[in-house]
């Protein structure tokens, strides 16, 4: 099953935390790679999901980021945003 698009999934909210926020922090970590890595990347953290389809299924942003985060091995420093 193809997931949906990244861009699709921006303009979604879960559990009252902003998409903009989750993509804020994709960007910050991953750089130009943010989309591919939440598309094509599949993570055992998210029950052998990507982080599109993760979030696609009602997962909440915040939790999808955790996973993400352990997922790539993402120093604690760039965990959070600036307002963090």
């Amino acid at each position: 099953m193809r997931s949906p698009p990244a861009r699709t999934i921006r303009r979604c909210h879960t559990d009252g935390v902003r998409m903009t926020d989750f993509w804020e922090r994709m960007r910050a970590v991953f750089g130009p790679h943010a989309d591919s890595v939440a598309e094509l990347h599949v993570l055992r953290e998210l029950g052998d999901r990507t982080p599109v389809q993760a979030l696609a299924a009602g997962e909440p942003a915040i939790d999808v980021w955790r996973a993400v985060c352990e997922g790539h091995d993402v120093p604690v420093a760039q965990h959070w945003g600036r307002d963090d």
